[in-house]
């Protein structure tokens, strides 16, 4: 609408001589571009249009304030919009593929997982279905080895293969957000981008009016007929009205969350290879949410000082915050599910009570297109708004996700203690898995998987740097010799968190010396 009214007030400025003719054209264009849309401002432009039909009159001087006040500014407005809509839509497509593309790797890591567990359980049953049967079987020395060695194959190969379908599912977890903080970010970017277009096509028809009101006497009548329309111009309403006419529903993240093999009772398997497998499991969610939550309070740490300081940072690093917050939230929910979805798992082994959580009616279980179960948590809207100290907007009523130790409750760390396999095979497994999850391996997965999380033990003071730095990561800070460093935290792990030209990131300590006071 924006862009045709401009097309209609440039006409009218260009047909001036012959405007009795032309305008009665343009009246015309106006009314049906204005039936086009609904709210206020298309009403007043409805009203523009009409009255148009009498003023056939106008002379040179209204076609020279129509080009110069009017068309040149609300062009120039639109340009600008349309390029800034074009660098959102790039940045939501972006993330768009790669959302798709993960989605399709985790689809193709869950079926070879689910194929290698189904042979690795074909293979125990040859190696232990005899003496089950009370039937003894005696193999040659080299049957022996080549089945050990069968099993073993067998074995890793599923190891492999759960490793794998639990990276990937992370990883497009970590892709899912990435395209939903764009979306969100692009949603604000196209209401902004809303209230000034309709700000600037309410100004116009204000502006517009003033011209005619300046006109010869004989226009008087039709300035007081647009009087009424344009004094109801709403901005707010309109908005309104946008956004009730192409909202895409109810906000609700839907999370997809790991399915292994072991935890559904319909996949055929032995018990106690069964609750070994949910154990190891289990251990690498712990892990996870443990560094998840170190990252969490680190950032809020963060945003702490920049509450502290409001000099300190510009909207846009508090904004960047808060996304990396909501982010932290979202993925620790993910986490949390998994890891009560699977503890109750292992209760049903065992035949103990299930743990109680909140997350349960939020959880739908389905088959997905290759027949495979598939759980999905629906996490209601509020819990993408919590705020720093883990509050929802809808108070106490509403269970805190987020916060740590709320979803322990009834079940403190000990209770994993006791999932801990003294198997070496166990310890190899575990320890493997969080190798290919530590931060030098996601190095190349997205940006806030791989937070790191501040310590406690000093802040304050200076350092200079020694040697050039370029950052990885947007969260990183390039440095270069002789550069003085305000610093903010130094984290346990050998990276400080430091200001340098009011750009904030994290560094590596042995890359500067610290300078005293």
């Amino acid at each position: 609408m924006a862009k045709q009214i401009s097309n209609i007030l440039q006409e009218r400025s260009d047909l001036d001589s012959s405007y009795a003719k032309a305008l009665s054209k343009l009246a015309a264009k106006t009314m049906k571009v204005s039936r086009e849309s609904s709210g206020t401002i298309a009403a007043a432009w409805h009203a523009v249009g009409s009255e148009m039909e009498t003023e056939s009159e106008l002379h040179k001087t209204l076609a020279l304030s129509l080009s110069e006040d009017l068309v040149k500014p609300f062009r120039h407005v639109i340009e600008t919009q349309y390029r800034t809509r074009k660098a959102v839509e790039v940045t939501v497509d972006k993330t768009a593929r790669s959302l798709a593309e993960w989605r399709a790797a985790q689809a193709k890591a869950k079926k070879l997982c689910y194929m290698c567990a189904r042979d690795n359980e074909k293979m125990k049953d040859v190696e232990f279905g005899d003496s089950k049967h009370g039937r003894l079987r005696t193999l040659s020395e080299k049957e022996t080895v080549k089945l050990e060695l069968n099993r073993r194959k067998s074995e890793e190969t599923l190891r492999k293969a759960d490793v794998k379908y639990y990276t990937y599912c992370v990883s497009a977890e970590c892709a899912r957000l990435d395209w939903e903080a764009a979306t969100n970010r692009g949603s604000r970017c196209f209401h902004a981008m809303e209230e000034e277009r309709l700000t600037q096509m309410r100004d116009i028809a204000s502006q517009y009016l003033s011209v005619v009101k300046n006109l010869s006497q004989k226009l008087v009548q039709i300035a007081d007929r647009l009087n009424i329309p344009i004094a109801c111009c709403s901005i707010d309403s309109d908005l309104q009205t946008v956004v009730s006419l192409r909202s895409a529903g109810s906000n609700v993240s839907e999370q997809l969350l790991p399915d292994f093999y072991a935890e559904h009772v319909s996949n055929v398997m032995n018990r106690d290879r069964r609750k070994k497998t949910l154990e190891k499991c289990l251990n690498l969610i712990c892990e996870d949410i443990e560094r998840e939550k170190g990252a969490k309070i680190g950032v809020e740490k963060f945003q702490k000082a920049l509450q502290e300081n409001p000099k300190f940072g510009t909207d846009e690093s508090r904004q960047e915050i808060t996304d990396k917050l909501k982010h932290l939230r979202s993925m620790l929910a993910f986490l949390e599910a998994t890891k009560v979805k699977v503890s109750n798992a292992v209760a049903d082994i065992e035949n103990k009570p299930k743990t109680e959580s909140p997350f349960v009616k939020y959880l739908e279980v389905h088959k997905d297109k290759q027949g495979l179960i598939q759980s999905v948590l629906k996490l209601p809207s509020w819990v993408q708004d919590l705020d720093s100290e883990g509050e929802s907007p809808s108070g106490s009523d509403s269970p805190d996700f987020i916060d740590e130790g709320t979803l322990d409750e009834g079940q403190p760390d000990s209770d994993f203690d006791e999932f801990s396999s003294p198997e070496s095979d166990s310890e190899d497994y575990s320890h493997s898995a969080a190798d290919s999850l530590s931060p030098k391996a996601l190095k190349n997965t997205p940006p806030l998987q791989q937070e790191i999380a501040p310590s406690t033990r000093g802040n304050g003071g200076r350092c200079r740097a020694l040697y050039t730095y370029t950052a990885n990561m947007y969260d990183e800070l390039t440095i270069h010799p002789g550069d003085i460093i305000n610093i903010h935290d130094k984290q346990e792990d050998g990276w400080w968190v430091g200001e340098l030209e009011g750009n904030i990131g994290i560094f590596p300590e042995t890359y500067v010396v610290e300078l005293e006071d």
